[in-house]
């Protein structure tokens, strides 16, 4: 099953649950660039993947499925000096005066970022650290400065375990997640595939589910 980051991390549970009711399918992960995994398609060594789409959709060969959008903020350590013993909302200035990570934004996600951050300078001096992979992200910054960003469901394990927090901020991004399945309109995709997306579309439910709640309960 193809994914970009950081929707790898979010499959977990659909995985878990796909193996454990049908333990006879054989279950291959790809996780990797957009591009990569067009190409995948158009060879039709793929049925589908899952990515950001804001690139794709004016290719009239896809079909896309938009999936829901996933709040993007901003995690630290607990004992972070940013706010240990700060009760109060931060600025996004604040944030930035500390080493930061993410996963390689997709050109309209990176877009949208730098605007909101008011950043005019050189991409590649934005991130001290920038890694395909959320699991090494949410270890690096569970033990040092590092303050990484993206969704809350790509970082759960650190969130639960308490070696993460999110950073409130008194002006929020406004940033989201743009995910969507990707087909090609001419080609069907099989029933294993379409059992995996039943899962992933009502995995995805539940954590905007939880998140909104998350967020009500905030306020």
């Amino acid at each position: 099953f193809p994914v970009t980051i950081p929707y790898g991390v979010l499959l977990i549970p659909v995985i878990s649950k796909l193996n454990t009711l049908h333990p006879t399918i054989r279950i291959h992960v790809e996780i990797t660039h957009w591009q990569n995994l067009l190409r995948l398609l158009n060879a039709e060594a793929l049925d589908f993947f899952i990515a950001d789409t804001r690139e794709l959709i004016n290719n009239r060969d896809l079909f896309i499925e938009p999936l829901p959008k996933l709040p993007i903020t901003c995690f630290c350590r607990p004992e972070h000096p940013l706010i240990k013993n700060k009760p109060e909302k931060l600025s996004i200035d604040e944030v930035m005066k500390y080493p930061l990570g993410a996963f390689r934004f997709p050109n309209a996600l990176y877009n949208d970022f730098a605007e909101s951050i008011d950043f005019k300078g050189d991409r590649r001096m934005l991130w001290s650290i920038e890694c395909d992979n959320m699991l090494v992200l949410e270890q690096i910054a569970a033990s040092n400065n590092l303050v990484i960003f993206g969704p809350s469901s790509a970082f759960k394990t650190g969130i639960k375990e308490k070696k993460l927090v999110e950073i409130q901020l008194n002006k929020p991004l406004n940033l989201s997640t743009h995910f969507g399945i990707i087909y090609l309109k001419n080609r069907l995709i099989s029933p294993v595939a379409e059992l995996f997306l039943e899962f992933a579309r009502a995995e995805l439910e539940s954590e905007l589910k939880k998140i909104t709640q998350v967020s009500k309960k905030k306020k």
